[in-house]
């Protein structure tokens, strides 16, 4: 499966093919800023006919990407010579393509996900695709509350019962730049750890086709490297997180003295939580937080409910922490205990 296209953008034709024949509906693309993530699925949206459903977190982006000034398709529009509209309805948005005018039709749809039970738009079983843009949020913006669980009912009800009548399932594409490995989504499914072993080994594709979903990290995309030599990359420099987070494709992985890898076996297994297992030393009272997963009597996953049951039976792992007598193998060991432990999602 290709990665570019010849001119070195996201092919996200090939993607979206790839993930038809394979049965893979859920394609997680991550990369630099301006490397054509959006142009490029807006533009196969288009050429595809697909109707799809571009989502946005807020619906404070929403209303602006509902004014004509910055409506999405605005650079593809020109590039292309076609007119793609955007109208208000509600809150929502219907783009139009009025290339023809005797022939004007809707071709897709706007909406938040943080406002997406209200949408009063037509039925949506006519959707085949979704771009969730910016699934990631950016450190500034305001998380949409349990976003990944607002997705699958978006998910499910635009997918209601295709697939029980024999047509196949909606295609996702989740974009977004490298801000947060350990985001919301990630969390949900259980994505972190395999999305850090894929930035660890530079691998630029992952696919699970039994869970239905790829990974793709545009670790070397010609975009990206081109943009090195422009004006703002040069004033920021090689060195800043900026640079590494728009262009290198690297995540904040911060480091810190309570990361140091220890010998499991002076450990005993305390409890499975999420995508983690918390560990006791045998002898010296410190606590030990691993991926390793060695089965537990206590066991929680990473959904909502059960985190909450796990913070209410652990909370004393929070006095713990907070005296550093855990410490853990890796970064993204730390990351998801502090999301587990204090809902910082």
């Amino acid at each position: 499966m290709n990665i570019y296209t010849d001119q070195g953008y996201p092919d996200i034709r090939a993607w979206v093919s790839a993930g038809i024949t394979h049965k893979i509906p859920f394609c997680f693309c991550i990369g630099g800023r301006g490397s054509g993530k959006t142009y490029s699925a807006l533009l196969y949206a288009y050429q595809s006919g697909a109707r799809f459903m571009f989502l946005r977190n807020s619906q404070t982006q929403v209303d602006r990407l509902l004014k004509p000034q910055f409506n999405v398709f605005k650079r593809i529009n020109e590039d292309r010579h076609i007119d793609v509209a955007i109208v208000k309805d509600g809150k929502t948005g219907v783009f139009l393509d009025q290339t023809d005018p005797d022939n004007v039709k809707p071709i897709g749809y706007l909406a938040a996900l943080s406002t997406f039970s209200n949408f009063r738009g037509p039925d949506l079983s006519d959707v085949d695709l979704i771009i969730w843009d910016e699934f990631i949020p950016e450190a500034q913006e305001r998380l949409v509350k349990d976003s990944a669980v607002v997705y699958f009912n978006a998910f499910e009800t635009m997918n209601r019962n295709r697939e029980l009548e024999g047509h196949p399932p909606i295609t996702t594409l989740f974009l977004a730049n490298s801000n947060k490995l350990d985001n919301p989504m990630f969390i949900e499914l259980g994505l972190v750890r395999q999305a850090e072993k894929m930035i660890k080994k530079e691998q630029e594709l992952y696919i699970n086709a039994d869970r239905g979903y790829m990974i793709i990290m545009l670790n070397k995309s010609p975009i990206s490297e081109a943009k090195q030599n422009t004006a703002l990359y040069k004033l920021v420099g090689s060195q800043s997180s900026f640079f590494h987070m728009s262009l290198s494709n690297s995540f904040n992985l911060a480091d810190t003295h309570l990361i140091k890898p220890l010998r499991l076996e002076e450990f005993k297994p305390v409890v499975n939580v999420g995508e983690i297992t918390v560990y006791q030393h045998k002898s010296n009272g410190t606590y030990y937080v691993s991926g390793h997963m060695i089965k537990t009597k206590q066991a929680f996953t990473s959904s909502a409910p059960d985190l909450e049951r796990f913070r209410v039976k652990y909370s004393w792992l929070l006095a713990r922490y907070l005296q550093e007598l855990i410490y853990f193998e890796d970064y993204m060991s730390l990351a998801l205990f502090d999301i587990y432990l204090r809902n910082k999602r």
